[in-house]
């Protein structure tokens, strides 16, 4: 199979077959750049065609409050004040830097 961009998802398929279908075959010089090529072509397509955006910085916090059965007080340590807790999740104010990595180190988000 000649590289070629992967357009659709048939492309796609043909792509990953041929891979497989290489992976086969006795190793040689020529046939591991192959594989490099036609596995770049596949990432690149994957990436367009499937990409998940990252999550609601907000909505994670929620989420996390959730899980772990967390208050809006039991933020307060982490976010400053019940006042900034609120307005944080009630999205009026942006989370900062310091903010974010108290969040990473307490809750693991």
């Amino acid at each position: 199979m000649k590289p070629k961009l992967i357009k659709n998802n048939h492309d796609y398929e043909m792509a990953l077959k041929h891979v497989e279908s290489l992976m086969d075959a006795p190793e040689s010089t020529a046939i591991n750049e192959e594989i490099e090529v036609f596995t770049s072509l596949i990432s690149s397509y994957e990436e367009k065609a499937f990409s998940v955006d990252l999550p609601d910085p907000i909505d994670t916090i929620l989420f996390a409050m959730d899980q772990g059965s967390l208050t809006r007080k039991d933020l307060i340590p982490i976010l400053g004040s019940q006042e900034t807790v609120s307005e944080i999740l009630d999205r009026k104010r942006p989370l900062n830097r310091s903010m974010t990595r108290k969040l990473y180190e307490k809750l693991h988000i």
